[in-house]
């Protein structure tokens, strides 16, 4: 009954193949349209033409199925009334758009987990073994194999009775329903066949004919015969018997559990083009499009779309909302936010729909209006990384990546003061470097210069070090600020380890492209300790710098390296600090100008596991020599020193150590000696 839907009108009906289409109990129509955007998300039931209403290819036979209610067609809704679904009679209201299509609920999950799927192969197959186990049957009755066997007859019986009753239901002549009766017979000659082959007929064949051979005035032409038929017989028996086993197979694994189903014949192969996209799959199965109609018709729950204008509404308030309350947030908060929103409101919309059933079309006009939001977030964005960068470039030159970072994330860093905290000071110098620039052009010093500090500052800054400054040709740096670093000590001699490797290939370049004469040797100083880092300096100019009494104890061991004729010396908060990493030896304990309390200071050789053996065993003799020396056993510690010297010629704190053995072997000095070297300068 029509109350007013008003539906595309089609123009023809094209029908499907004609031998097929006089065979069916009625017709539905196969249009599934898809939506502007190439999406299918609805279908129509109805269809007019020529003032006659039409089903869908699914619709009509469900409505069969449902015992052909009454069908109410309204503008906005479909009405099937009284209809019989899962042995309860209801009246399904299916809602429709003003066009009179349903949207769609597709499966949650993907087309071949959602239905089950039976090749048309497995149902021909099962025809086809029908029909050669048969065919197996009357040959067994023609060779005489089934003699006496009333089973044998009744298969065939039962076979001619069931393929008479399909053909009479095919051309009309009998109605559909004795469809079971049909289903009854051939169940039925089948468990005929089975009780035939359990006779197990081929072993007393076997036994009759093998007795038969066994005669020795048997004609040559019949024992050939017999010959014959003892050859035949296994090979029909286990034949048939394979037979039955693979229709069995294919009833009991492929077509069992149909029963009471809704069955859709289509083309699902790999290489099939019958494709479509839904809201979930770019390449969804056209058929999947009426599996999901028929079981959303059966479950009963559709989906109703709500009015456009609450999308519009929506999207404008929140859209107003969001710009008021991201006015003065920083762009990418603000962006942050607003795809947030974005993500909340589909969320919502799908929580919303999940709950009620109600669709809200948000995302299409969501989107525009939050677009338009992000975009001007991001405008704002841009403009302040434009700043970043101006920021960046300006100080990239004087500060270190991590500081410039947090400057720019708190302007308020570049305001005078500081913090106190305890880092790592490293300080770096070129032995000699006066004598070696005097046989130099400025030009030609400042290049080579710049390729030093360069690969020098690589190193500091690789680790997460800070350049404090340049002075000619040293250079000042610092570990643990401004981010805190719990291995400051230990990335400090790091540092330093690799700036003596770093030291080694610049020497190869600058003397193979003869910019040097000499070699260049870096001594290099490090301290541990509490001190103050932050901008010192005046409000129009500043330099983040470290002081303190732990800075100033880092460059004097600078300079101690000349008196052991070492290049990397720590005190002993360096070597406490950074842990077992590295190979060191003890120097002297030294006492700093302005300080009462002495600190031991240590050389540090190289990382653990890199030393030759012969390095191994002059550290060992240096160390053993140490100890006598501190004892104040001045000619046993010589020995050892001079062991030292003889596996390595060129040690300076054992030609150091050396010297001093033969000066107290000579002149002794105090009975209060503490083995303490006082540092008069700085």
């Amino acid at each position: 009954t029509n109350n007013g839907i008003k539906t595309k009108a089609r123009a023809d009906i094209v029908p499907v193949i004609m031998p097929i289409f006089q065979q069916s109990a009625g017709a539905g129509f196969t249009n599934a349209d898809a939506d502007s955007d190439g999406i299918r998300r609805r279908i129509f039931l109805v269809h007019s033409y020529k003032d006659n209403w039409f089903g869908q290819l699914v619709f009509r036979p469900l409505l069969h199925e449902f015992g052909n209610p009454e069908v109410e067609l309204y503008p906005r809704k479909i009405i099937v009334k009284n209809a019989q679904i899962k042995d309860k009679q209801k009246t399904l209201t299916i809602p429709i758009s003003s066009e009179g299509a349903v949207l769609l609920d597709w499966p949650h999950k993907n087309y071949n987990d959602s239905f089950k799927h039976i090749s048309f192969y497995f149902v021909y197959m099962h025809d086809q073994l029908f029909d050669d186990l048969i065919h197996n049957v009357q040959i067994g009755i023609s060779r005489n194999y089934f003699y006496g066997i009333e089973e044998a007859d009744q298969i065939i019986n039962l076979d001619t009775q069931a393929r008479n009753l399909k053909k009479a239901i095919m051309n009309g002549e009998e109605p559909q329903e004795k469809v079971g009766e049909y289903r009854l017979l051939r169940d039925h000659c089948l468990a005929q066949v089975n009780a035939l082959l359990g006779l197990q007929l081929d072993t007393g064949l076997l036994e009759y004919v093998t007795a038969i051979l066994q005669d020795p005035d048997l004609d040559n032409d019949i024992a050939d015969q017999y010959q014959l038929f003892k050859t035949e017989i296994p090979v029909f028996f286990d034949s048939t018997t394979g037979i039955f086993e693979n229709l069995t197979a294919i009833r009991e694994n492929r077509l069992a559990g149909l029963d009471g189903s809704f069955c859709i014949i289509g083309q699902t192969n790999t290489g099939s083009t019958d494709l479509g996209a839904n809201p979930f799959e770019t390449a969804y199965p056209n058929i999947g499009t009426h599996a999901s109609l028929v079981n959303m018709l059966i479950n009963g729950k559709f989906i109703l779309e709500l009015s456009p204008l609450w999308s519009v509404l929506i999207s404008l308030f929140v859209g107003l909302l969001l710009v008021i309350g991201s006015q003065n947030m920083h762009p990418s908060k603000a962006t942050a936010l607003g795809i947030g929103v974005g993500v909340g409101i589909i969320v919502i919309a799908i929580l919303f729909f999940v709950a009620t059933g109600k669709y809200l079309a948000m995302i299409p006009l969501a989107g525009p209006v939050l677009l338009s939001f992000i975009s001007v977030s991001f405008i704002r964005f841009f403009g302040a990384e434009k700043e970043k960068g101006f920021l960046r470039s300006a100080f990239s030159h004087y500060l270190s990546a991590e500081v410039i970072k947090q400057i720019i994330a708190n302007p308020d860093k570049l305001k005078l003061g500081g913090e106190e905290r305890g880092m790592t000071a490293i300080f770096t110098d070129i032995q000699g470097f006066s004598t070696l620039a005097e046989n130099m052009r400025p030009v030609e010093l400042v290049a080579m210069l710049n390729r030093y500090l360069t690969g020098m500052s690589d190193i500091v800054l690789e680790l997460g070090g800070t350049i404090d400054k340049y002075e000619g040709d040293a250079i000042i740096a610092f570990f643990g600020a401004p981010l805190d670093m719990e291995d400051h000590a230990k990335k400090a001699i790091l540092a330093a380890v690799r700036m003596k490797r770093k030291e080694k290939e610049l020497n190869q370049q600058f003397l193979g492209e003869n910019i040097l004469t000499m070699p260049i040797k870096t001594r290099i100083g490090i301290n541990t300790g509490q001190m103050v880092v932050g901008n010192m300096g005046t409000d129009k100019k500043m330099d983040y710098t470290i002081i303190g009494d732990s800075v100033n104890l880092a460059a004097r061991l600078e300079g101690v390296n000349k008196r052991y004729g070492t290049y990397v010396c720590v005190s002993e908060y360096t070597k406490d600090a950074a842990g077992d990493s590295f190979i060191y030896r003890r120097l002297d304990r030294i006492r700093v100008v302005g300080k009462a309390i002495p600190i031991r200071i240590f050389e540090v050789v190289e990382e653990k596991g890199i030393l030759d053996t012969n390095t191994e065993e002059a550290l060992l003799a240096y160390e053993t020599g140490q100890t006598f020396f501190e004892e104040k056993k001045w000619k046993k510690a010589l020995v050892y020193f001079e062991r030292a010297l003889k596996l390595n010629p060129e040690d300076g704190p054992s030609l150091r150590f050396i010297a001093t053995c033969n000066e107290y072997i000579k002149n002794p000095p105090p009975e209060n000696w503490d083995g303490v070297y006082r540092m008069d300068q700085k």
